[in-house]
């Protein structure tokens, strides 16, 4: 009778269980010192176990043991790779397709790394081809369809990018949420739409749905009704603007759900890409309250300042986290007159108080108003001059007719190109992280004009 197998062990890897895998691996290993497949297995387990230094072992051991198989050679990349050492993870993804031409992992791989070098260095157009290559060779990496159409995007290769859009995050959990009550979801052809009533459905964060809403008039002009739905906490704001025809939590019978970000890609040739942003006028008694308490905490002009925004990136592959250095910030304000406000929701311990020392008088905590959108767009409004990264606060800023000075990491985000100005933010001043990851361009310039 013979033993457990490898494969055996691969198909613990593939059931989630490591741990076993890496016990089977040890075992057949110790039966069989020459099996170079047992070490490969080991080191995926220990790569899964997060253990990279013992995982480098084993994928070393397996090539040792057969230097013609491609395997550990790639794997090794991956882990170089996720470890972040993106020169020597490619060098091995080369020589895994050396040892096998054709290898499609691999040619992914490298495609998908070159094109993350690229964009590394501000070569979006060249960075957009290889994620698209990639892409084609692994249509399954969850990743790639973001890095494509962020790139793709940022090149200006609008009619390219959106389908690669298509399969964010947020649009797959929808589609999933359908398949669940066994119905599908697809971006309809717009003419399709002509007479029919539509259902625009919000996804992703506020900034988001305040973004693509912008484009919902065109359809308008095009369905019979457009509704807007899921945004509790901007159905008010969305009412305001005038450009729906109902606001409400959920789509009505009869109506054709649409996802809000999907907008651009329903459109087509009736997109007006460069469309401004949808306006809503504060509360009335909402702006006359923060007008008096603004007031209190110092004279204008009110300077609203943000310095974080977005999800972390280990949360989801797509994520937009968003900083710029605190004290840094603060320090380049030294200078400006009136009162500052720390317009940052989320505050953490002690930022107010390293704030308020970097700017060398007090900042002022505002960060209950930037908790309620209808209290933000108030302050968005009142505020005389708006400073900081890309967030919810800006998008409120240009809806209520403001400007802002905004703080670019490096890679931008699409929205705000890779250089210059943003078409979709008129009169916005952009302030550009550089390459190298320094700020301190960016932070004189916005010093200069302090």
């Amino acid at each position: 009778m013979t033993g457990p197998t490898v494969a055996d062990a691969f198909r613990l890897l593939q059931a989630g269980d490591a741990a076993g895998a890496l016990r089977l691996a040890a075992s057949i290993a110790a039966r069989e010192p020459a099996n170079a497949r047992a070490p490969l297995a080991a080191g995926l387990a220990l790569r899964a176990l997060g253990h990279g230094a013992q995982a480098r072992q084993a994928f070393e051991r397996a090539q040792a043991l057969d230097p013609r198989d491609a395997a550990p050679v790639f794997e090794l990349g991956a882990l170089l790779e996720a470890e972040g050492f993106p020169d020597e993870a490619l060098v091995r993804y080369e020589r895994s397709l050396a040892l096998k031409p054709g290898f499609a992992p691999a040619q992914a791989a490298a495609f998908r790394l070159r094109g993350r070098l690229r964009a590394g260095r501000g070569d979006f157009a060249a960075a957009a081809d290889l994620f698209v290559q990639a892409r084609a060779l692994a249509p399954d990496d969850p990743d790639l369809p973001l890095y494509a159409a962020q790139a793709l995007l940022l090149a200006g290769r609008w009619d390219e990018a959106w389908p690669h859009y298509a399969r964010r995050d947020s649009r797959i959990a929808f589609e999933a949420a359908r398949a669940a009550e066994g119905k599908t979801y697809r971006v309809p052809p717009a003419e399709t739409l002509a007479g029919k009533d539509v259902a625009l459905v919000a996804e992703q964060g506020l900034g988001d749905i305040l973004f693509f809403a912008r484009f919902a008039p065109r359809l308008r002009g095009l369905a019979r009704s457009v509704a807007f739905t899921g945004a509790p906490r901007l159905a008010s704001l969305l009412a305001r603007t005038g450009a729906f025809d109902a606001v409400r939590d959920a789509p009505a019978a009869g109506e054709i759900p649409l996802l809000v970000a999907d907008l651009p890609l329903v459109l087509g040739s009736r997109l007006d890409l460069f469309a401004p942003s949808l306006r809503a006028a504060p509360d009335a008694a909402r702006l006359s309250a923060w007008r008096e308490r603004l007031g209190t905490f110092g004279p204008k002009p009110w300077i609203a300042v943000t310095w974080r925004s977005g999800t972390p990136r280990a949360c989801s592959p797509e994520a937009l986290s968003k900083a710029a250095p605190l004290e840094d910030l603060f320090r380049a304000l030294r200078s400006t007159t009136g009162t500052v406000l720390a317009f940052q929701r989320g505050l953490a311990e002690g930022e107010i108080a390293r704030a308020s020392a970097a700017l060398g008088r007090p900042v002022h905590d505002l960060s209950q108003a930037s908790g309620d959108v209808e209290d933000a767009l108030a302050v968005a409004a009142l505020a005389d001059r708006h400073v900081g990264v890309s967030s919810t606060n800006m998008h409120l800023a240009v809806l209520s007719g403001s400007t802002a000075e905004v703080l670019v990491p490096f890679p931008p985000e699409w929205r705000w190109r890779a250089k210059g100005a943003s078409p979709w933010f008129p009169g916005f001043r952009v302030l550009r992280q550089e390459v190298d990851g320094s700020w301190a361009a960016a932070l004189a310039a916005l010093a200069d004009t302090a």
